[in-house]
């Protein structure tokens, strides 16, 4: 019995030290794979660390070159904003050097050629034929001047639109009819579809009818056989002028080039056809101002069709501030801003050019403006000029704008004639022919001795050899002359380089005329092209007022346009950081 329970003890006492033992050695696994886990995670932890340092220092270097990508976009901003000033200035430059030797060129041809009795005989036909062709150049070379002016105040934003109701098809009309002899001159047909009734658009009459003649003498310059058909179709919100024509067609590939500047498609020197290629810009372009749209539709040895459209309605200008009812691409509606013009400057036009983020609304009255303001998300009523004596509360932010332009039209006192350049017989006519009791003395100021000779030969075929003309070329003279000749009419020349010639003279012989002898004055001066605009006084009023932050807000965007960052290394990480856009 001792001997079984020795035994048995020793066979328990071995069996606990085995288990004890697999139990330091389960523990010591344990132990040991701890570890090895805390190596690896220690080790994973130093290369998600070192990643880490990569990445920062990737985004470092990519931060610094977006720093200096945007202030390289900066600068070539500024940059590109000084070049379009110098090109509007130099636009204006030119464009006086050029059409003052064309004022000549057009106005002795056009005296030589229609009115050879001014020079006492006339003229052997070979030498009027050759006359007439340097006035028919003369006039195309005016044309061309006009086309690339108007190109460059298209680009710049400040071509300036005379808004009216009119009739549709009396405009396409009156271009029909001007361009009816060169159509007839080659023997083509020419097709007028209009509409039985009046179809109304507010639009600028003259810069329609400019786009009509545009596509009209285009269609039958190309075309030498068949005919030319304008077409005016009109819905509710909108109307589709078209102009087809017979002619050679355009090859689809060439399709996109039709509207380019200075491009046509036929650029072969040996083309059949003459001009610069600017016609169909500036037509896409005006008929964009509108707020319409321009395209073509072409056939290769069919014809071309030119389509443009123009809104006819104050809902269809508005119509897509509505946000579309399905979501998804496109459902974003850009807010609006509603125009009120008061001042020579079509102010719809400017705001289209340079507020890209919004859509411009242009009015024709206050009373509108309230009921617009209720129509889409329309963020402010921007006016050009003063607001209205009675103008009543809007609920909305008003921003009262005005311009200036350096070589702008001079404002005539009342009484004083215009008389636009180029000069011409039939308008010095009419001009002289609203001169009651009519003129026999006439007196001629300015300083350009050409523009004198050149408006005496045209008077004097006018008014016969008993006319007396007499010509200054600086105010003192002016004044003498007009108090010992006292003449009937006077024309001052308004485009000058002397400060006391041009409206000081106006003014000083509306001084000096008396009751007995009222002479009539008459200011000669090219059209309302001008130079570039800037930008007076801004006013910013609300009929609740503004929030201090948006207050603030306001007078940052002011500054941050009024004082722009330095360019220069060390601020030019500032500039990108400025707000380029701030919501209404």
């Amino acid at each position: 019995l001792t001997l079984s329970l020795v035994v048995g003890t020793t066979i328990f006492a071995t069996l606990i030290a085995a288990l004890a033992s697999a139990s330091q050695y389960g523990a010591l696994e344990i132990a040991s794979n701890a570890v090895r886990e805390s190596q690896q995670r220690l080790e994973q932890l130093r290369t998600n660390r070192g990643e880490l340092n990569r990445t920062i220092r990737m985004l470092d270097l990519t931060t610094a070159r977006l720093e200096r990508a945007n202030a390289e976009l900066y600068r070539a901003r500024r940059l590109a904003e000084e070049a379009q000033r110098f090109k509007d200035e130099l636009a204006a430059r030119i464009s006086h050097e050029l059409r003052t030797p064309l004022n000549l060129i057009l106005g002795f041809s056009e005296t030589i050629a229609f009115s050879p009795e001014a020079y006492g005989e006339r003229l052997p036909a070979s030498y009027r034929r050759d006359v007439l062709d340097i006035h028919r150049v003369g006039r195309h070379m005016l044309s061309l001047l006009e086309d690339i002016l108007d190109l460059a105040r298209l680009q710049a934003g400040r071509l300036g639109l005379y808004i009216e109701e009119v009739d549709l098809c009396q405009v396409i009309e009156t271009a029909v009819e001007i361009v009816r002899p060169l159509i007839a001159s080659k023997h083509l047909a020419l097709g007028v579809q209009l509409a039985d009734s009046a179809v109304i658009a507010a639009v600028d009459q003259a810069r329609i009818r400019q786009v009509v003649l545009n596509l009209l003498s285009n269609a039958a310059r190309f075309t030498s056989r068949g005919g030319v058909t304008v077409r005016l179709d009109a819905s509710d919100d909108e109307a589709v002028i078209s102009v087809q024509d017979t002619g050679p067609g355009i090859a689809p590939e060439s399709l996109g080039r039709a509207f380019e500047e200075f491009r046509q498609v036929d650029g072969s020197p040996r083309r059949p056809h003459d001009g610069a290629g600017l016609g169909l810009a500036i037509s896409k372009d005006l008929v964009e101002l509108h707020g319409g749209r321009m395209w073509v539709e072409s056939q290769v040895g069919v014809g071309s069709t030119f389509y443009f459209s123009l809104p006819l309605s104050d809902s269809a200008r508005i119509s897509h501030l509505t946000a579309p009812t399905s979501p998804g691409a496109g459902s974003h509606v850009p807010p609006a801003v509603l125009a009120l013009n008061t001042q020579h400057y079509d102010l719809a036009s400017l705001l289209r050019r340079h507020l890209r983020h919004y859509q411009v609304i242009p009015l024709t009255s206050w009373g509108r403006a309230a009921k617009h303001a209720r129509q889409g998300d329309v963020r402010a009523l921007i006016v050009a000029g003063p607001l209205p004596e009675n103008a009543t509360p809007l609920g909305m932010p008003i921003l009262s704008c005005s311009f200036s332009q350096l070589d702008a039209p001079t404002a005539l006192p009342d009484g004083v004639a215009r008389l636009e350049k180029p000069l011409s017989l039939e308008a010095v006519k009419q001009t002289l022919g609203d001169v009651d009791p009519p003129a026999r003395r006439v007196l001629i100021v300015s300083e350009y001795a050409e523009i004198g000779r050149v408006l005496t030969r045209m008077v004097s075929a006018l008014l016969g050899p008993s006319a007396e003309i007499a010509q200054a070329l600086d105010l003192a003279t002016a004044l003498e002359r007009y108090e010992t000749t006292r003449p009937d009419v006077i024309f001052v020349d308004l485009d000058t380089t002397q400060e006391e010639i041009g409206a000081c003279t106006i003014d000083l012989l509306l001084e000096h005329r008396d009751a007995p002898h009222h002479g009539a004055i008459v200011a000669m001066a090219w059209g309302a092209e001008g130079g570039p605009l800037r930008g007076g006084p801004l006013t910013l009023s609300s009929d609740q007022g503004l929030s201090l932050s948006d207050y603030m807000r306001t007078i940052e965007a002011i500054l941050d346009v009024t004082y722009p960052v330095a360019t220069d290394a060390p601020a030019a990480s500032a500039a990108p950081g400025r707000p380029t856009e701030r919501p209404g």
